[in-house]
C-alpha cells in the first residue's frame, strides 16, 4: 500500500558516541550480510560492508543507527 502525499517521514536526530559506547560495541561480528569490524573513528564507530564505507551513531531515541558515506567521503 503506498503511503499517502500527507505522510512525513520523522527527522531522527543522531549523535556520537560516548567512549564507554564506543568501547562496548567496537569488535568484529558476523553478520547475514557477512564479517565487519567495527573500529573506532572520532565519536563514531566505522566499518566496510561490500565495499561501502558506514558510521555506528546514536540515536536520541538511546538506539543505534547507520549513516552511509557516499563514495566513502560524504556522510548522508
Amino acid at each position: 500500500m503506498p503511503l499517502s502525499e500527507e505522510t512525513e517521514t520523522p527527522v531522527i536526530e543522531t549523535r556520537g558516541l560516548t567512549p564507554q559506547e564506543q568501547q562496548l560495541a567496537a569488535g568484529q561480528y558476523a553478520t547475514a550480510l557477512g564479517y565487519i569490524k567495527l573500529t573506532a573513528d572520532g565519536d563514531t564507530l566505522s566499518t566496510e560492508l561490500n565495499g561501502s564505507s558506514m558510521d555506528l551513531v546514536g540515536r536520541d531515541d538511546g538506539k543505534f543507527g547507520i549513516r552511509y558515506k557516499l563514495l566513502g567521503l560524504i556522510p548522508l
